[in-house]
């Protein structure tokens, strides 16, 4: 997978009028026909991976409002929040527990928020900033074991603030950035135990 690198990314300046918008997005299994070939069914219908999803529900809640005031100051924020669901087998094969959940959900949350400034005063100065925070708590299981929830939770604030200076053939940019992020991961249980049957007990 890909790690490291540099992104540089030009933010949307404020439109003049205000104006804002509210979106709501809903994603269902049951709304969907999929097409499986026989073979797989069997696997499909008992999976416990994510790679196999039979079943998730997914909503995303969205609003933001924009504006600029009479100075030319621009201003622009976001809030998002971001939920789904997905329910698998907790054991592979078809296996069942007497003494655990035989279906475990996966859970991803993601909310989000973000102010953008932005001004300029028409003569090649332009001064912008922004603020972004959007942590992730995500929850998801070991398969083929008791007490194996663990949950992950990253992200933090991360701010920047950018001036941009043209004169003729010349620019001059200056950026400053501020990041300050976490990642952790929490198991249900603080001990892991393991065991297999003795080859002299198979088949006896």
């Amino acid at each position: 997978g890909f790690s490291g690198g540099v992104v540089e990314a030009e933010s949307r300046r404020a439109r003049d009028a205000f104006s804002g918008s509210v979106v709501a997005r809903m994603q269902r299994s049951v709304w969907n026909e999929t097409h499986i070939v026989a073979p797989a069914v069997q696997n499909f219908e008992q999976s416990s991976t994510e790679s196999l999803q039979p079943r998730y529900d997914k909503y995303q809640l969205r609003a933001s409002l924009e504006g600029r005031t009479r100075n030319g100051l621009g201003l622009s924020g976001t809030v998002s929040r971001l939920r789904s669901v997905i329910p698998l087998r907790g054991y592979t094969a078809g296996r069942n527990s007497p003494t655990d959940e035989n279906e475990k959900e996966q859970v991803r949350e993601n909310t989000s928020a973000s102010l953008r400034a932005d001004w300029s005063d028409g003569d090649g100065l332009e001064i912008s900033a922004s603020v972004n925070y959007a942590p992730t708590d995500e929850r998801y299981f070991i398969v083929n074991a008791k007490n194996g929830y663990y949950d992950l939770k990253q992200g933090g604030p991360v701010a920047s603030a950018r001036v941009n200076y043209q004169r003729g053939d010349w620019t001059w940019r200056n950026t400053l950035s501020y990041s300050d992020l976490d990642s952790s991961r929490r198991s249900q249980t603080d001990y892991w135990k393991s065991w297999r049957v003795p080859a002299r007990w198979i088949g006896a």
